[in-house]
Order: structure tokens, then C-alpha cells, then sequence
């Protein structure tokens, strides 16, 4: 705004050549870092602008037209950067984004002067949606609890559960796996779950049963191994990932003979 009401005022533009001490004491303003020779070209634009600058051409600041900004960056300590479009350039941008906007409320179904609350509803919409597919898939995991907590064996006086889990992500299995560890009491549970091309798996380790020398990280260690990965982490906790999905099943088996191994 405040180079335009410049540019509308059509002020003069003085370009002068001097001694570089000369322009500092006019008042010039000189970039840091840049080198200038003993004769410096200074252009002045009446009180509101002078400076060093070997790139201004125009008489008068109406000749610009117009000015708009297109970006805003740092470039140092207190330094920063404004590019910006002039004359036709500034136009076409103009036109351009008018038409993009135009393009967007008839996306929309509305007016460009509605677009802007229709887009932020639609936005929060789209939030609310995500959190209820979310919780969808967290609740559908929950539902599978029966047939994971079946396939708990004990193995040396410790249950052991190895199974398959539907999760849609490393955080909801590692919940899943929390929530089936909670309703054993003690004991160990390895949950893996298929991911596009790759497997990944989770192990939790009751606080009680690393005292017997169970460890999550070797546990699931053997069990990525088996899928074409590998993995570790602590010894009440551990996730993993592997390479070959279609080995899942054989991955859990070796998982629990991971388990037999420590408790022999």
C-alpha cells in the first residue's frame, strides 16, 4: 500500500552519479555485503526514497503502474526479502488470480465474496469426518479383541498372545496392543499387521516378566527377521517392520519360540 500511494502520486525520479562517500552523506541507502566502486549511481525518489541502485530506469513513479508483492523471505538476521511484480506483470497476476478465485467459489457453488466461509465449513467438515474415520477404525480395531485375546497360549506360566491385528497405523497398533496387555494382567503380546507391501509389528512386555528375562526387543527381532526386517527397542517395549507380508503368520511363530527360548 505504501508503494503504490508512491507510484499514484507520480512523483519525480532523480538518478544521479557521485562519489560514494557523497551519496552516504545524502543519505543513500547501500545494501550490506555488496561492493561499490568510487562513482555510485543513486536514485532518488523525492523524500521517500534514496538509495544505491544501478537497476531503476523510470522518470517518474506513474510509470510503474502498479505494484504487488509475490513474496516474503528471510535472508539474514534482520534482513529480509520482498519480490514483487510491476506494470504489466502486476495486471496479469491480478487477472490471474481473479480467475483461480473464480475458479475456486464455482467449485464452491457460490460467489468469490462467499468462498472464503465456505471453504473454512467445508474444512471443518472435513476435520470432523477425519476424527469420526479415526475413531471408526480404532473402534473396529477394539472389536477384534475376541479373536486376538484366543489365540493366548502360556508358554512357561507366562500368556503369551502373537497375533494378527487390524490397525491403520503404528500408534493405533501400539494402542491395541496396550489395551490387550491390560486385560491379560501380565505376559507378553506381539500383534503384527499388514501395511501395503511391508508388515509391521509391535511388542509389549509386562514390567513383572522382564524380571524373567523376557525382552520385547528380541522378541520382535525374530519376529521381523522372519518377514524379511528386523527391529528392537526395550525390554517392555518394542516395534518393528518387515519387508514380506505374506510371511506374517510364520513371523508371530518365531516371535513366540523367541519367548520359549528365554523362559527355557
Amino acid at each position: 500500500a505504501l508503494v503504490n500511494e508512491e507510484i499514484l502520486k507520480a512523483v519525480p525520479v532523480t538518478i544521479e552519479e557521485m562519489a560514494l562517500d557523497a551519496a552516504k552523506e545524502k543519505g543513500a541507502m547501500a545494501l550490506f555485503g555488496e561492493k561499490y566502486g568510487d562513482i555510485v549511481r543513486v536514485v532518488s525518489v523525492d523524500d521517500f526514497s534514496c538509495e544505491l541502485c544501478g537497476g531503476s530506469h523510470v522518470a517518474n513513479t506513474s510509470v510503474i503502474g502498479t505494484f504487488r508483492i509475490t513474496s516474503e523471505t528471510g535472508t539474514g538476521s534482520g534482513v529480509r526479502r520482498i519480490e514483487a511484480v510491476t506494470g504489466p506483470a502486476a495486471l496479469k497476476l491480478a487477472k490471474d488470480e481473479s480467475q483461480e478465485l473464480q475458479q475456486l467459489a464455482g467449485l464452491l457453488k457460490g460467489k468469490v465474496s462467499d468462498a472464503p466461509a465456505k471453504l473454512e465449513a467445508l474444512l471443518a467438515q472435513l476435520k470432523d469426518t477425519e476424527k469420526e474415520l479415526a475413531q471408526l477404525k480404532k473402534d473396529a480395531a477394539l472389536s477384534d479383541m475376541d479373536s486376538i485375546l484366543a489365540a493366548k497360549e502360556d508358554i512357561g506360566g507366562v500368556p503369551v498372545v502373537a497375533a494378527v491385528a487390524q490397525a491403520d497405523s503404528m500408534d493405533n497398533l501400539r494402542d491395541l496392543a496396550d489395551t490387550v496387555l491390560d486385560k491379560l494382567g501380565s505376559g507378553v503380546v506381539l500383534l503384527g499387521m499388514t501395511n501395503g507391501d511391508k508388515v509391521n509389528f509391535v511388542c509389549k512386555v509386562a514390567k513383572s516378566d522382564t524380571k524373567k528375562g523376557l525382552h520385547a526387543g528380541k522378541i520382535i527381532k525374530a519376529a521381523a527377521q522372519a518377514a524379511g526386517g528386523n527391529g528392537g527397542g526395550r525390554p517392555d517395549m518394542a516395534q518393528a517392520g518387515g519387508k514380506e507380508p505374506e510371511k506374517l503368520g510364520d513371523a508371530l511363530k518365531a516371535g513366540a519360540a523367541a519367548v520359549r527360548d528365554m523362559l527355557a
